[in-house]
């Protein structure tokens, strides 16, 4: 449903400046909270990582534009934002792949998406089903033949994700051992023995 205001505010916002205010408000709501635990690493980092990805949803906000007859806005709309998702999980640095909306979604009712498509596919169908829901301007027509092609390509994907293989219990066990360092809970560089 978040999403789905979202979408609402992103119809009404007439001008570029309030195009950009709104996706920047949004990342920010979206982003203080999931990425506080940066805090504890870098503060500063915390901040400048908040304001660039907040910035980005303002930027895809930004630039898909709502015209009286833009009918794919629907759709524009959610790729633009998973466009900046994908950019998010791989910058800088290898990204942070961490508070996405896949990750938010694993336990909703679109989850099975991610089998097929993985956290991108579930974010984007989870963003695309809060823009069809969206509550639009009496001056946005929408082409309801454009609308219906959308909520198909969603259950198209929804479907098919239940009918996709699952995979099966090969009867082999795999042992993994994955080490991280850094030691206890809340150590800081600064309180260790550089050598």
């Amino acid at each position: 449903m978040g999403l789905a205001m979202f979408t609402s505010l992103e119809l009404t916002a007439s001008s570029a400046r309030q195009r950009f205010t709104t996706g920047f408000v949004f990342g920010l709501g979206w982003f203080f909270p999931a990425l506080a635990w940066m805090w504890f690493l870098t503060a500063p980092g915390y901040i400048v990582g908040v304001a660039m990805y907040a910035s980005l949803h303002g930027l895809a906000s930004l630039v898909v534009v709502r015209k009286d007859n833009n009918r794919s806005f629907l759709f524009l709309s959610p790729a633009a934002h998973m466009l900046i998702e994908v950019l998010r999980m791989c910058v800088p640095f290898g990204g942070v792949p961490l508070a996405t909306l896949g990750i938010a979604q694993v336990g909703g009712p679109l989850h099975r998406g991610a089998s097929v498509g993985g956290v991108i596919l579930l974010s984007w169908l989870t963003w695309q089903v809060g823009a069809l829901l969206a509550k639009r301007p009496r001056d946005f027509s929408v082409d309801h033949q454009h609308r219906r092609l959308l909520w198909s390509l969603c259950l198209l994907v929804l479907v098919g994700s239940y009918i996709a293989p699952r995979g099966s219990n090969t009867g082999r066990d795999f042992h993994v051992v994955a080490v991280q360092g850094g030691g206890p809970q809340g150590t800081r560089a600064i309180n260790t023995d550089p050598r």
